[in-house]
């Protein structure tokens, strides 16, 4: 199984998960972005949130395997991870 195929597999049958990508986002303010997210998960209890490097753009994280070439600053990452 390949890595798209699991991943196709968790979307389909594990809603404990939420997978996005860029295409989503182009558009959207790290603000919304974070509504969507807060939405989805609720604010009652404490969450874990995992972000890939591969959200940055290739300026601010060039050694990535994924880069981004319209990805987020290292400031909008801090803003969305920062909000009260």
């Amino acid at each position: 199984m390949t890595a798209k195929d699991e991943v196709d597999r968790i979307k389909e049958e594990d809603d404990s998960y939420w997978f996005s990508d860029q295409s989503n986002y182009i558009h959207a303010s790290v603000e919304g972005i974070a509504e969507r997210i807060l939405t989805r998960v609720g604010t009652e209890v404490p969450m874990y949130l995992s972000v890939d490097v591969g959200v940055l753009d290739v300026a601010f994280a060039p050694g990535t395997g994924t880069p981004e070439a319209v990805g987020w600053s290292t400031r909008e990452l801090i803003r969305m991870i920062a909000r009260d």
